[in-house]
């Protein structure tokens, strides 16, 4: 199986360990594979759980179930997620594809919207204002999904 070192930004929903709360972690991929990712995270999750893995900008979420769990060299613990359920292999970035025609589509989609955030942004510099942190936000939102598209497009 074909894997990639490949850092994004995700999200990670699971319920704690007495089952009665949601509890959500922001935390970035170290590997992206077929049919999961690896994970870093700072909380014990065992293996054979049941989460739900987001990206950061919404362009993907899917169940997960953890495969393992081990700690590496620098200390902090990975997880080996494999995804479950249905509808995820049409999104997933290894989403089989006969064109790259419909992520261009997006892409160009993307850059639109991002080009007029930074139009948005030269005209504030202009008048000599600073940005909200939700037009930041929105923003660093935009780039995330110009970046992932743009991986998804060099690695189609």
């Amino acid at each position: 199986m074909k894997r990639l070192a490949q850092v994004m930004d995700v999200i990670l929903e699971r319920y704690d360990a007495e089952a009665c709360n949601m509890v959500e972690e922001h935390t970035v991929t170290d590997m992206v594979a077929r049919n999961g990712v690896s994970v870093m995270t700072r909380h014990p999750v065992p293996v054979g759980e049941l989460l739900l893995f987001k990206m950061a900008d919404n362009s993907f979420e899917s169940s997960a179930v953890v495969r393992s769990a081990r700690y590496s060299d620098d200390m902090i613990q990975r997880l080996t997620l494999e995804f479950v359920g249905e509808h995820w292999q049409q999104k997933w970035i290894y989403a089989d594809s006969d064109s790259v025609a419909p992520l261009f589509e997006e892409f160009y989609e993307a850059v639109e919207g991002t080009a007029l955030l930074l139009k948005i942004l030269l005209d504030e510099r202009e008048q000599e204002t600073v940005p909200d942190q939700v037009f930041l936000s929105e923003l660093q939102e935009s780039l995330d999904q110009l970046r992932n598209l743009t991986f998804l497009i060099r690695n189609a």
